[in-house]
């Protein structure tokens, strides 16, 4: 893998992102913000499950653990 290439594709889809948990996790990743209230961490999680409830259908099986 190209890491430059792979960089530019990441910096790219950052900059086209509109969704701020998408952001907000993304710095929370990389430890650029360390200081997050615990009501925004809860806004975080909202959307990620709100994410993954989009990315299955209703018909999809269940992946248990």
């Amino acid at each position: 893998m190209n890491i430059q290439i792979a960089r530019e594709k990441i910096i790219e889809k950052i900059k086209q992102t509109e969704e701020e948990w998408v952001l907000r996790s993304v710095l929370k990743l990389l430890d650029i913000d360390e200081d997050f209230p615990e009501s925004e961490i809860e806004e975080w999680r909202q959307g990620a499950s709100v994410s993954l409830n989009r990315a299955y259908g209703e018909d999809e099986p269940d992946y248990g653990g």
